[in-house]
């Protein structure tokens, strides 16, 4: 466990990713791409490539530290596809890649979703490239730009974070990181 944060409010919200590889050229590849669009568009911040397990969560730091660890015990890394890029209206999804639901994807949002009782909201796994409010006509040509570049079909997960995403997504801090 990495721990970077040792103090917590009740006001915190934290989210779980499921993270590449981050040795391998696949989470390269997606940082790259990440960074660029950060530094291409205004509003663009930089965030770690992830596809969202569970978001909104709250509560002590510890707690949901401990039972993300817990849910990791016993599982394998496992590949997941990218068939298409996508974008939808919302900031937080504006441009990404869709998941390929796989058996071992949702089976661990699904234990995410049990151990932290949370609401089995209807559940889209994606890997976002951009965040940004730009128009809806950026994000269609921006899909289209992306479609044409060379990136990954799949990437190899091995690792799930917690991260604390209060504010901004340039103020997001991971506080522990746990592989597979």
């Amino acid at each position: 466990m990495l721990a970077l944060r040792e103090t917590t409010s009740m006001s915190d919200v934290y989210s779980i990713w499921l993270q590449p590889d981050h040795d391998s050229t696949e989470y390269r590849r997606l940082s790259g791409l990440i960074d660029d669009y950060s530094h291409r568009y205004d509003d663009a911040p930089v965030f770690d490539p992830h596809i969202t397990l569970l978001g909104g969560l709250s509560g002590e730091q510890d707690t949901i530290t401990g039972t993300t660890q817990t849910l990791t015990q016993e599982r394998d890394s496992f590949e997941v596809s990218f068939p298409h890029t996508h974008c939808s209206t919302t900031r937080y999804q504006c441009v990404f890649l869709l998941v390929e639901p796989t058996l071992e994807l949702l089976s661990l949002h699904e234990s995410g979703v049990e151990a932290f009782e949370t609401a089995g909201e209807m559940y889209v796994p994606h890997l976002s490239l951009i965040y940004s409010d730009m128009s809806l006509e950026e994000r269609l040509e921006l899909v289209e730009e992306i479609e044409s570049e060379s990136l990954p079909e799949a990437a190899l997960f091995d690792t799930v974070a917690v991260v604390e995403t209060t504010g901004d997504a340039k103020d997001w801090e991971t506080i522990a990181e746990y592989e597979f």
